[in-house]
């Protein structure tokens, strides 16, 4: 059976070091750092921001997973777990890109009308939901998603052809463009991340 022995100091979780004998218990050890991924992160951040009063940057621990070659399981290697920011609420403090194209793109709809004065977060919060509303929902390609500095992020479990077909155009409509990253924040390994920005001038 494998076990887990996370090292805690006063700068987060210092290592994660799996205990295993056989290859079945490096398996069993992979599935466990998946399932325990957000509940580590969380202890690594609650204790940083407790020592030094703001959270970390992402860190990219190294595991030892098996691996594949030729079809045949081969021993194990190490891995390292490519880890993103984490996105902070779309209501806090949308890029005012993001509030800009929304109201070049639909001028008229309602939802701009008194957000100033209506809205607690004014036009960035009109602008947060009106994009749900008209943003295609194929797939579920938009979850946990926000923004990451001035990038908007959405981090799916999957894209399928026919969800990227729905949203190009979307995006082509508001002027945004979109690349498709494997280093995400939500359940690292099992996410991928979809980085979405407005396209530069030509």
């Amino acid at each position: 059976m494998a076990t887990l022995n996370i090292q805690v100091g006063r700068n987060g979780i210092n290592k994660i070091v799996a205990d295993t004998a056989t290859i079945a218990d490096i398996n069993e050890a992979g599935e466990l750092l998946r399932a325990s991924s957000v509940a580590t992160r969380l202890l690594h951040e609650s204790v940083w921001e407790h020592f030094h009063g703001e959270p970390p940057a992402a860190t990219e621990p190294r595991v030892w997973l098996p691996s594949y070659q030729d079809c045949l399981q081969d021993k194990p290697h190490e891995h390292k777990i490519l880890v993103g920011n984490g996105p902070r609420n779309p209501y806090q403090d949308p890029p005012q890109w993001f509030i800009d194209s929304l109201k070049k793109a639909f001028p008229d709809d309602y939802m701009w009308e008194n957000a100033a004065e209506d809205l607690p977060g004014g036009e960035g919060e009109a602008a947060v939901m009106l994009f749900q509303n008209k943003a295609p929902r194929k797939d579920h390609w938009l979850d946990h998603w926000g923004f990451v500095e001035d990038v908007l992020v959405s981090e799916p479990y999957g894209a399928s052809l026919d969800t990227l077909t729905v949203l190009a155009p979307f995006l082509e409509n508001v002027g945004w463009t979109f690349d498709i990253v494997g280093r995400s924040a939500h359940y690292p390994s099992a996410t991928i991340r979809i980085e979405i920005r407005p396209k530069r001038a030509s």
